[in-house]
């Protein structure tokens, strides 16, 4: 009898077992590790869109390179520094501001190209072969770029260098250039020709202010290919030889200017705001000249005048030692209504 009231017993308590098992909550699994967060673009620095996708960098210079080919625009959303030379050749790269406004500085400390001369030069932009170069300002923010000035440790610097140098320009000429509305560029000090800018291919200029910039050479712009300027402010930038715009003497250089204003500029010898050689081609439609002055020589308080082209339209004022100089044995084409004060080399 006890050993059946066993069994019956020993029965019943796996059967109770197994149902306490059966019903019991299994454990649960360890959670996973969540993943960690990923920087967003709007996070960065710089944002690169590019056939509808956004990417961020902290650095331009990484912006720039990251842009092989195509068209991208590039968002500038914090004030910059750069530290190394950039190069655009077959992509076309816009860079704007964020909506607020920025500052990009150069502060390159070395040698960043060699010119076919052999000079050392520090540059900061340079656009060859297809390479297109467009700088923008929005309505809220803007865009400024700031020289390295006269206290850097290498003063021979150009900030934005278009093209490969002049060899024989009708094969050398490519590379673009643009300023818009909402850009300015200050500070520069170089003691090579076209500190701002040395343009071997085309320089378009619908908006911007330049102001404050000096170059103890020719040309705070030294172009020498097709320049059209169609709105700026030029002013208070002094070079201590020729032409706050040195139109170079080469038959690919034509300068167009259609508007803008340009004043208080300064330059020792010859055409405070622009110079010509024989074979430059200059034509100007429109815009104002005001206050310039020739503080050396006297050759030309905003123009002076040697190749090609007409004055068709402006205003002049108050330039010294005068508004044109005319270089002996040339002929100034202009529009017969027009207030000039002229003086022509005897």
């Amino acid at each position: 009898m006890k050993t059946k009231l066993f069994a019956f017993l020993t029965v019943a308590f796996l059967c109770f077992a197994l149902v306490s098992c059966a019903t019991a909550e299994p454990a649960a699994a360890p959670k996973a590790e969540a993943p960690a967060a990923e920087t967003a673009p709007a996070d960065y620095a710089v944002i690169v869109t590019k056939d509808g996708v956004d990417t961020g960098f902290d650095k331009l210079e990484d912006a720039v390179a990251s842009v092989k080919s195509g068209s991208a625009v590039i968002t500038v959303k914090k004030d910059l520094t750069i530290t190394k030379k950039m190069e655009i050749n077959k992509a076309e790269i816009t860079i704007i501001d964020g909506g607020t406004p920025v500052t990009i500085t150069d502060g390159l400390t070395r040698e960043n190209f060699v010119e076919y001369n052999g000079n050392d030069i520090c540059c900061c932009f340079r656009i060859t072969e297809k390479g297109r170069l467009i700088l923008k300002g929005t309505e809220t923010g803007g865009l400024t770029f700031k020289g390295a000035g006269s206290t850097a440790a290498i003063t021979a610097r150009i900030l934005f260098y278009v093209g490969i140098g002049w060899k024989d320009p009708a094969n050398e000429i490519h590379g673009y250039l643009e300023f818009n509305k909402g850009v300015t560029v200050t500070n520069v000090y170089s003691t090579t020709f076209g500190g701002l800018a040395r343009t071997y291919g085309e320089l378009v200029i619908n908006g911007g202010t330049f102001t404050d910039n000096v170059v103890m050479a020719n040309g705070v712009f030294c172009v020498y290919g097709d320049t059209t300027i169609n709105d700026c402010v030029l002013a208070n930038n002094d070079t201590n030889k020729v032409g706050i715009i040195q139109a170079t003497n080469c038959e690919t250089t034509k300068v167009t200017v259609n508007g803008g204003l340009f004043e208080n500029n300064t330059s020792a010898t010859r055409g405070a705001v622009i110079n010509t050689y024989a074979t430059t081609t200059l034509v100007i439609n429109g815009g104002t000249f005001r206050n310039n002055t020739c503080y050396a020589e006297g050759k030309g308080g905003a123009i002076y005048f040697v190749g090609l082209g007409a004055i068709n339209g402006g205003t002049f004022e108050n330039n010294s030692s005068c508004d044109v100089f005319v270089a002996k044995g040339v002929t100034l084409t202009k529009a017969e209504n027009l207030p000039l004060n002229i003086i022509q080399a005897e």
